[in-house]
């Protein structure tokens, strides 16, 4: 690497060295060192995000045994929805886009709008099925009729939510 200008410091940031404010990135475009750190940042909580579902499946797995089977069959379907939920999440932190004006941190066909608007309408879907399942057994805990209608309608509503969002984004202008 080049010297740095005098005035600019040189610092190393997990085993890259950063010049200035600035930092050659892919195909020599430019990655300031604020960006860099900022999805690092994105990064490890998403990879922190992982760790604590693997914990949570480990931990149902030994629970398993000693739960009745339609306890066990819930709180499986809401890790799976979760799983849906935090991969998607880690997905869109390792790979940002900034959708309407198409801007994205990699240029990849992975970054591209309909990819990443397609795993997030799946993550923002598995975490309102979350919502409903819950509503739904807390509705019939308390013999709550309107909440179990409630329940029931949520996902649907933000299905109709989503493919809204979805059609007024594809035919935003920059």
């Amino acid at each position: 690497m080049d010297r740095p200008e005098q005035g600019l410091q040189s610092r190393k940031f997990s085993g890259v060295e950063f010049v200035g404010a600035s930092l050659p990135w892919q195909h020599d475009r430019i990655m300031t060192s604020d960006l860099f750190a900022w999805w690092f940042f994105l990064c490890a909580v998403s990879g922190l995000n992982i760790l604590a579902w693997a914990f949570s499946a480990a931990a149902l797995g030994r629970r398993q045994a000693g739960l009745p089977p339609e306890v066990y069959a819930l709180r499986r379907m809401q890790l799976v929805l979760s799983a849906g939920y935090v991969f998607g999440c880690a997905y869109r932190s390792v790979l940002p886009v900034y959708d309407v004006p198409r801007m994205c941190l990699f240029d990849s066909w992975f970054s591209s709008v309909i990819v990443g608007r397609s795993v997030a309408t799946f993550a923002e879907l598995c975490f309102v099925s979350q919502w409903a399942l819950m509503l739904r057994e807390m509705s019939r805990s308390t013999e709550s009729s309107t909440g179990t209608v409630a329940s029931a309608l949520l996902l649907p509503c933000i299905v109709v939510a989503e493919c809204t969002s979805a059609s007024r984004s594809g035919s935003a202008s920059r």
